[in-house]
């Protein structure tokens, strides 16, 4: 198999990691020389930890719909870098720490979310025009963001978001829809109304076109739904029931399946829920099928995976605890379309993915043509193992280099983040490079020929 000569990175963005508020989010943002405190949180395909279409830790930093420009955060600013020129073509400074940020789906609006400095009475979304690089107007809500997604047209800014305040009922949170041109609110949406009026609300997620909203919430202190609302009316179209903790939520590439990785029912000889991806049709509301983890150990919020472009398949990570000082990952890669499970390692024979020991986030994605598959690894060092989703062939591991006076070890240095650009061109990952910062690199790449695939220098 031929390859090209050794890849060079795009460029590289240098990013301060901060303390998160869940235990299964990374917050990262840029440094900047003579500042040291803020959070930014992304999660994955349309949001930044930097949202949307895949759940990613991104380590602050996210592609625009189009796939021509890099998002990245530093501390109060969002740094807007032109991938094809390979520079640095706007700053859009928010004044206070950014939490999360998003793109709309036609990449022409910025939702992003901060954190008052002082008074948490102020915490607020900014909306940016991208075109004009200035700020459209401000939604003053007070209110930590948890997630939030563009709905509709991008015309509307669904936010789930609760209080900051210390005592008891700190963490009430309620799910709201503002209006992204003028920054007033539309709606609070209650999926239980008559039970709960302020439902907790943990996760959303937007289908592709934006026609309908997921949102996973709690009915009582154990029992949980997800509502599936539509974005025009905003008014409740299906609602399915018997739901537990989810860690992540999302609908498939084409819109005609919602997962989301929560407990599974027994089944076959297991007597006890384990936990799992559910799988449920959009349009009926009926639960498909489910795939569970081999090991009880797995908790929701400790599992994350990945739909393959084409919505036959996916791949699952959870991680367990088989000690109080000692996790493992376990991989799974379910082809729901055939009803096929199986271990992820075994598939792509790669003893590491078998079990994984140890509690690191590991990036999991299909590129959007379903040529590559990528994982993020820390095994001996920071790197990118990067498949040919067709052949199941490791085609190569990009490594992210530890080159920086004073950086953390190689064997210590874990992967952040990691996803490929909407249109499949561009691949960003992080890594941390000394204590509590981190650097985001980017490649270029080329469509796998077949022989296996191979990637162009990024000059």
């Amino acid at each position: 198999m031929s390859m090209a000569r050794k890849i060079r990175m795009v460029f590289t963005a240098t990013l301060f990691l901060c303390a998160d508020l869940s235990a299964n989010l990374l917050h990262a943002q840029s440094r900047i020389p003579g500042e040291t405190k803020g959070s930014t949180m992304g999660w994955g395909g349309g949001a930044g930890w930097a949202g949307g279409g895949h759940f990613h830790r991104g380590g602050g930093s996210i592609f625009s719909p189009d796939s021509k420009l890099l998002a990245v955060v530093r501390i109060t600013r969002v740094v807007l870098w032109d991938l094809t020129a390979k520079q640095e073509v706007a700053v859009l400074e928010n004044d206070d720490p950014v939490r999360c940020f998003q793109f709309s789906r036609d990449g022409r609006t910025l939702a992003v979310a901060v954190l008052h400095r002082v008074d948490p009475a102020k915490d607020r979304i900014i909306i940016w025009d991208i075109d004009a690089r200035a700020k459209r107007c401000q939604i003053e809500q007070g209110r930590i963001v948890w997630q939030m997604e563009f709905i509709g047209d991008g015309d509307k800014l669904a936010v789930a978001s609760r209080s900051r305040k210390k005592g008891p009922g700190k963490y009430p949170q309620t799910l709201r829809v503002w209006d992204t041109d003028t920054g007033e609110e539309l709606v609070q949406l209650d999926g239980n109304a008559g039970r709960q009026k302020k439902p907790e609300l943990y996760r959303l997620a937007a289908s592709p076109d934006g026609r309908l909203l997921a949102a996973w919430q709690l009915r009582t202190a154990t029992k949980a739904d997800i509502v599936l609302w539509d974005s025009e009316s905003l008014t409740p179209q299906r609602t399915l029931r018997g739901i537990g903790s989810v860690g992540q939520l999302q609908f498939s590439p084409d819109g005609k399946l919602l997962a989301a990785a929560t407990r599974v029912p027994p089944r076959g000889n297991r007597k006890d829920m384990m936990v799992g991806v559910r799988l449920w049709q959009v349009a009926s509301g009926k639960e498909l099928s489910a795939t569970a983890f081999d090991d009880a150990g797995v908790k929701p919020g400790d599992a994350w995976f990945a739909f393959a472009p084409d919505s036959k398949s996916l791949i699952a990570a959870g991680h367990l605890y088989p000690s109080p000082s000692d996790s493992e990952t376990e991989f799974r890669l379910w082809e729901f379309a055939t009803g096929r499970e199986s271990n992820l390692g075994l598939v792509l024979g790669d003893p590491s993915l078998i079990r994984r020991p140890g509690y690191w986030y590991v990036g999991m994605d299909f590129s959007p043509t379903g040529d590559w598959l990528a994982i993020s690894d820390r095994q001996p060092g920071p790197q990118v193992k990067l498949w040919n989703a067709k052949s199941r062939q490791l085609v190569r591991t990009l490594e992210m280099n530890v080159e920086q006076p004073g950086a953390v070890p190689a064997e210590r240095v874990a992967p952040a983040g990691m996803a490929f650009s909407p249109d499949g061109r561009w691949l960003a990952a992080s890594r941390n490079t000394t204590h509590n910062t981190y650097e985001t690199f980017v490649w270029e790449m080329d469509s796998p020929d077949d022989r296996g695939g191979r990637l162009s220098n990024a000059r």
